[in-house]
């Protein structure tokens, strides 16, 4: 299996391969959030799904959550195109 990237989350700090949100900058760089920190910090609908029925799951018991239940995806259209309000 290859190796994760390892990012460190805006809002905690914490520097992991858990599942992250990557969200582009005015500047052009990208910041890296764990899924629950940028639910609670700036209400990301697409993390709010994410995490909304993962329980206790964290790193790759989360990360095999949202491969197995792809909870974002009621955010979709037809077209595949998530509408993060």
């Amino acid at each position: 299996m290859m190796a994760l990237a390892q990012n460190t989350c805006l809002g905690c700090g914490q520097n992991d391969d858990h599942p992250k949100h990557l969200v582009g900058l005015q500047d052009g760089s990208t910041a890296a959030w764990h899924m629950d920190c940028h639910a609670r910090a700036t209400d990301c609908a697409t993390c709010d799904a994410n995490v909304a029925d993962k329980g206790d799951a964290r790193g790759s018991d989360f990360r095999a959550h949202i491969e197995e239940n792809r909870p974002f995806t009621r955010l979709m259209d037809e077209e595949g195109v998530i509408h993060d309000a």
